[in-house]
């Protein structure tokens, strides 16, 4: 069986949309009171300066708030 290009194109959404939904799935062990947060940052190349700063003040932040107790919401921390 010959795959032409659009049908290849196809497949290949197929397989990333079920690839991108299986591994979206919340896990049972992740914590209702944790919280994750993700930045895009540029760590390497000529944007790497604004990229390390970005991320060792996210870090700092972070440690603040965990230092205070957290981060209130829907009253539990």
């Amino acid at each position: 069986m010959k795959f032409r290009g659009k049908q290849l194109t196809k497949c290949v959404i197929v397989v990333l949309a079920v690839i991108h939904f299986v591994g979206c799935q919340p896990k049972e062990s992740d914590s209702a009171a944790t919280i994750q947060i993700g930045m895009i940052l540029s760590l390497s190349g000529p944007g790497s300066s604004w990229g390390q700063v970005s991320l060792r003040s996210a870090q700092a932040i972070a440690d603040y708030y965990n230092e205070v107790g957290g981060y209130e919401i829907d009253g539990v921390r």
